[in-house]
């Protein structure tokens, strides 16, 4: 009946009178299914396009959908590279509007959306609307066919050189933002940055929650212009950790093979968060270490806990630990003897005075020589 909450994805394909929807016997009632997933369907307006249709053409029919609504839609799921009426549906998911076309006769003089797929090589217009793909990044900001709405241009970055970007994008999994590059125009206002993928020493400069790899230190935490784009724009410099002590950020990721040697003060470095001093453990005797973040110690393979300390002056006031190599036995229990050469050992005494009998040989044996 009419009024009814109509329950997702159904939608009204026709509007008809029923004695049981009314007292009087003249009730509104509404005809509803389920969308096809593939070809069209008529629907009646005061439908909810689900998601991930859109409809192609728009006209009236009250003998379809009744006289105080009398709008119907022809909705079908949506195709990369088809055009859709404005107002009526969304954008799946990776697709992106390439192109807003004015007065369309089939969308009853309206606006008209051209929907598709991102170029996987080259770029590809995208017109405000729909997020950016995972994957993209803006590599201009504006583009041609997008009406008044305005829109930029993407495409997916060199997965192994250097791309130059606009600062209005979540930067993808394993690519990092770099220098300004002042020379680059076609970002208008915004600043152009250099991006690429995370390999070799660095330094690099994540975003926001961009993923970290576990081989990097964070050196730096603070509101660099790279992440302007973010809210709040908090970033990352981070770097390959070097061979000896480094100082890092409390946040940092401890790489393997490495302890948390010690617990600093807070640094402006860090967003005024604490530093902590990483490294390699000791081959030799023990090593002290302080927990990490998560409350846990990093125990290299190869070593073990040799003792816990409450209170640990090098965890600033924390708990603390020592460990030391599997088998070890620590240089203060050893002590330390001196080199032994030939001449701290006495020579024997080597007696020749019989050949048989009770003397020096044993029962039956035979000299053979005595020098």
């Amino acid at each position: 009946c009419q009024g009814s909450v109509i329950p997702d994805p159904f939608v009204i394909t026709s509007r008809t009178e029923l004695n049981q929807c009314s007292v009087d016997g003249s009730g509104n009632a509404m005809i509803i299914e389920t969308p096809p997933s593939s070809g069209s369907l008529d629907v009646c307006a005061g439908s909810t396009i689900p998601a991930g249709y859109g409809f192609t053409n728009l006209r009236t029919d009250q003998a379809k959908c009744g006289s105080s609504n009398p709008h119907v839609y022809t909705i079908e799921p949506i195709k990369s590279g088809s055009t859709y009426c404005e107002g009526r549906g969304s954008v799946p998911p990776g697709m992106v509007i390439t192109e807003i076309k004015s007065y369309q006769t089939q969308c009853n003089g309206g606006y008209g959306y051209t929907v598709s797929y991102p170029e996987e090589n080259g770029e590809t217009t995208a017109c405000t609307g729909p997020d950016i793909p995972n994957g993209y990044v803006v590599v201009q900001n504006s583009a041609e066919g997008c009406g008044i709405s305005g829109g930029v241009m993407i495409e997916k970055p060199d997965p192994s050189g250097t791309t130059v970007v606009c600062s209005t994008f979540t930067v993808p999994s394993g690519f990092a933002m770099g220098d300004v590059v002042s020379s680059y125009t076609r970002c208008g206002d915004l600043p152009a940055y250099e991006l690429s993928p995370i390999s070799g020493q660095g330094p690099f400069y994540v975003c926001g929650d961009t993923e970290i790899p576990n081989a990097y230190v964070t050196v730096e935490s603070k509101d660099f212009p790279q992440c302007a784009s973010y809210i709040p724009p908090i970033g990352y410099k981070i770097e390959l950790p070097s061979a000896g002590n480094q100082y890092v950020c409390r946040s940092s990721n401890v790489p393997e093979g490495f302890v948390i040697k010690s617990i600093e003060d807070k640094s402006a470095s860090c967003n005024d968060k604490p530093l902590m001093k990483i490294g390699y453990p000791s081959s030799a005797g023990t090593t002290p270490i302080c927990k990490n973040e998560e409350g846990e110690f990093d125990v290299p393979d190869g070593y073990e806990i040799d003792t816990y300390v409450n209170g640990a002056s090098w965890c600033n006031g924390g708990n603390g630990a020592k460990i030391k190599p599997y088998g070890v036995i620590p240089l203060e229990f050893i002590k330390e003897e001196p080199d032994v050469t030939s001449e701290d050992v006495n020579q024997p005494s080597v007696s020749c005075s019989g050949t048989s009998g009770h003397g020096a040989f044993v029962n039956n044996a035979v000299k053979n020589s005595c020098e």
